[in-house]
């Protein structure tokens, strides 16, 4: 036998938290090819090619500052590699081994659209509050690219690890299984290029 306050403090431990709504909202593509004529516009065709892969705006900023597409580094497979793949003139696009954990963020690697980058300084806070001051929304480039690249892997029949090793999101393979998702990521981002180009987002 309890008390009233026993039971009471008991029903409490009981409960389980408020889940989050996962009904999600489709980005307007329109908005997005809004955004990257604002930024053609700015001088700034290199960021909206690099946000039109996926990557977060902190780690673009990372790349940018750090840029070394020459070094030999060793990548998740095991393998030693040049930071950078380039898929040219076949896919048109390039991956480039960032390979950084900042908290629970990591990214291994940014896709990215075949265009000339260079090394970059420039700081993370100067970087969005220019994107700001035009009006365009960061982050709702990400969300356009997982809402395209899932159906397409999707329609494609690929597998949603090739998904998350775009968006750098955990992955749970290694070795042999990572070097086969990363092949699967490659296949999925050539196809995402073709639909950009259907799309009137890149040439």
């Amino acid at each position: 036998r309890i008390t009233w306050e026993q039971l009471q403090h008991y029903n409490l431990c009981l409960k389980t938290p408020k889940q989050k709504p996962v009904l999600k909202t489709a980005v307007d593509e329109s908005l997005i090819i809004k955004y990257v004529d604002m930024l053609k516009e700015n001088k700034l065709e290199h960021i909206a090619y690099l946000l039109l892969g996926g990557a977060r705006l902190s780690h673009i900023v990372y790349m940018l500052n750090t840029y070394s597409p020459g070094e030999i580094v060793q990548h998740p497979d095991g393998s030693y590699d040049t930071r950078i793949m380039c898929f040219m003139p076949r896919a048109n696009f390039c991956r480039y081994y960032l390979g950084i954990r900042a908290g629970s963020k990591r990214c291994d690697y940014i896709y990215f659209l075949a265009y000339p980058i260079e090394k970059q300084v420039i700081s993370y806070r100067k970087l969005r509050d220019k994107l700001r001051h035009l009006g365009v929304q960061a982050k709702l480039f990400r969300k356009y690219v997982n809402q395209v690249i899932e159906q397409l892997a999707i329609k494609h029949n690929i597998r949603l690890d090739a998904v998350n090793l775009i968006l750098s999101r955990e992955l749970s393979v290694t070795g042999a299984h990572y070097l086969n998702t990363r092949d699967w990521a490659d296949k999925l981002f050539s196809i995402y290029v073709e639909y950009l180009k259907e799309r009137g987002l890149v040439e």
